[in-house]
């Protein structure tokens, strides 16, 4: 079982030093699963940090505990209010912070690994009417009910098996998915086969110099036509999707206390100033920042 506190200041760092729990630094306490890659809590203190638009391999629950939060999608943007949850589809560009406000927040992040065992599609996040939409808003009652039952199960590190049984009734409560519907939503697929096809590549092949024109004929189409339909189907290109892929795997690289240069190597980036800018754009820290202050923690209490 593995977890981290990451402290670090918003902006480039200056002599006088950033202590964990200012307004104005960030403090996180992350709780990491030993059994499951890329399940993780994190538990913030208060700050002002605002996150610059990025994606995650996975589903994530955004659970504001003081404050009110922004978050900008793709082609939307919703404000949090204090004690509201945000569910956030895997691979979903998307950013936001406080609004105006100081910022207190639990982030949950299930893998995929666990989501397409209960939704294999969660772009199918629907509204009150049935649209869909690129995140779901969780009101403060439901929030409040499902979410600790949520982070103590998924600290208690079960067999997948046994978390799923726990897990997925949480899952359809919070997106207000009766159960019996669970089959109808599986055989649905907003993304085109080629996008799928392609995504997984990157997915499992992000450190490996690729070219488009290759990605284009894995799936037989037309070099320009692919990017249009995955940037449509996704919001970014796919070699903007490729680096978020990269800087997810920096990211774990990270905690191994490798020298930066050889997590830039590792991640497929020219170099570690390639690493640091791409870093830095997609969640405001460097790399070095980062992992400057990583403690263990055994669990999050909510």
């Amino acid at each position: 079982m593995r977890s981290a506190t990451i402290v670090s200041s918003p902006v480039a760092p200056t002599a006088a030093a950033t202590r964990p729990g200012d307004a104005d630094g960030v403090e996180f306490n992350i709780w990491r699963s030993g059994r499951i890659l890329g399940l993780e809590v994190i538990d913030t203190n208060s700050h002002k940090h605002s996150y610059p638009a990025h994606m995650h391999d996975a589903l994530e629950i955004i659970w504001i505990r003081a404050g009110v939060g922004k978050l900008n999608c793709q082609n939307a943007s919703f404000e949090i209010q204090e004690g509201e949850a945000m569910v956030i589809p895997p691979n979903e560009l998307h950013g936001g912070g406080g609004s105006g406000s100081v910022l207190k927040y639990v982030a949950i992040a299930l893998p995929k690994v666990l989501i397409d065992r209960i939704f294999p599609d969660l772009k199918f996040l629907l509204d009150g009417e049935g649209r869909p939409v690129p995140a779901k808003l969780v009101s403060r009652e439901k929030a409040n009910s499902l979410l600790p039952i949520m982070v103590t199960t998924l600290c208690a590190d079960l067999p997948v098996e046994q978390l799923l049984f726990i897990l997925r009734p949480i899952l359809h409560q919070l997106l207000d998915v009766p159960l019996d519907l669970s089959a109808a939503i599986r055989d649905r697929s907003e993304l085109h086969p080629a996008v799928s096809k392609v995504q997984s590549i990157l997915r499992d092949q992000c450190a490996d110099r690729m070219q488009v024109s290759e990605l284009a004929e894995s799936v037989d189409l037309d070099m320009r036509y692919l990017i249009s339909l995955f940037k449509i189907a996704t919001g970014v290109t796919p070699h903007q999707f490729q680096i978020a892929m990269r800087v997810e795997l920096a990211r774990a690289l990270l905690e191994q206390h490798l020298p930066l240069c050889e997590v830039a190597d590792r991640a497929g980036f020219a170099d570690q100033s390639h690493l640091n800018r791409h870093f830095r754009r997609h969640y405001g820290f460097t790399p070095g920042e980062f992992r400057e202050s990583v403690i263990r923690r055994s669990s999050i209490v909510v």
